[in-house]
């Protein structure tokens, strides 16, 4: 696939995220560069952001979100369509993680989630 089909590609993406009721991220094979910018469209365009994972497809064993570590990125599953996606980072010696656009502590947190890979790199919001 070559660069520029990838970007006409894109460009249809966030087209259409300009009139969709929603923006649905499937996280199975992690979050790209890609579309952490499609989440932070999102975001800053007040459209709902569901994180879905497909049915027997769940990759990386599922542990307590205080043993995740800096950059991590990980998936919890809730009911419905209330799914979260976040990563994991140091701020002021302690663990905290990003959520739709806010930081949560860590510590003290009781969350199951499954570590996804995180092929963006540190290029995550």
């Amino acid at each position: 696939m070559s660069l520029s089909n990838v970007s006409s590609g894109l460009t249809l993406v966030w087209r259409w995220g300009k009139v969709a009721d929603y923006t649905a991220v499937y996280v199975d094979r992690g979050i790209s560069s890609g579309m952490w910018y499609g989440i932070e469209n999102a975001l800053k365009a007040g459209r709902p952001i569901y994180y879905r994972s497909l049915p027997d497809f769940a990759q990386g064993e599922e542990l307590d979100i205080s043993s995740l570590e800096d950059g991590d990125v990980f998936f919890a599953e809730g009911d419905d369509n209330d799914n979260i996606v976040g990563r994991v980072f140091m701020k002021d010696g302690e663990l905290y993680f990003t959520y739709n656009g806010s930081d949560f502590k860590v510590e003290g947190l009781s969350l199951r989630v499954r570590r996804l890979p995180n092929p963006a790199g540190d290029k995550t919001t």
